[in-house]
């Protein structure tokens, strides 16, 4: 995080120089969680290479389902 993001509150994110191009020659994505603040992030490639990050925040976190090829993640209210 940069100085100038980290005085605002704002996220970012920071990968390798090689990794979007690993990520694509896997045929793949990631998605990982951060149950204490609250949020599940997506990781892809798009077409032209770039990595491509989906980030959603949940005002109450619970855990993540996962079962091939579907998941779900939602607040603690929601019923999934």
């Amino acid at each position: 995080m940069t100085d100038a993001a980290a005085s605002e509150g704002k996220f970012t994110l920071t990968a390798s120089r090689h990794f979007p191009q690993w990520l694509a020659g896997t045929g793949g994505g990631l998605a990982f969680t951060s149950h204490q603040a609250g949020k599940i992030f997506f990781l892809g490639t798009r077409p032209d290479g770039r990595l491509s990050v989906f980030e959603r925040t949940f005002a109450r976190s619970s855990p993540s389902c996962r079962r091939w090829p579907q998941s779900a993640s939602g607040p603690m209210r929601s019923v999934l």
